[in-house]
């Protein structure tokens, strides 16, 4: 483990003190590469699937009648 325990609890006081703190906090060099890596891949594949899911809305004309 290359994190210091006492480090994170200070910065979870820390971040905790915020007035608007994030909602997820990732602690270390290691996890924020898994984290990225995993989201980038996410977001990438929701990207691929932005044509095909447009197609279950309904359509201008539908709307209009």
């Amino acid at each position: 483990i290359k994190g210091d325990p006492a480090r994170m609890v200070d910065i979870m006081l820390k971040v905790s003190e915020e007035e608007s703190p994030s909602l997820r906090l990732v602690l270390g060099a290691d996890a924020h590469a898994g984290v990225s890596n995993t989201l980038t891949e996410r977001l990438e594949s929701l990207k691929e699937q932005a044509v095909l899911s447009a197609t279950a809305d309904f359509t201008e004309e539908e709307l209009a009648q």
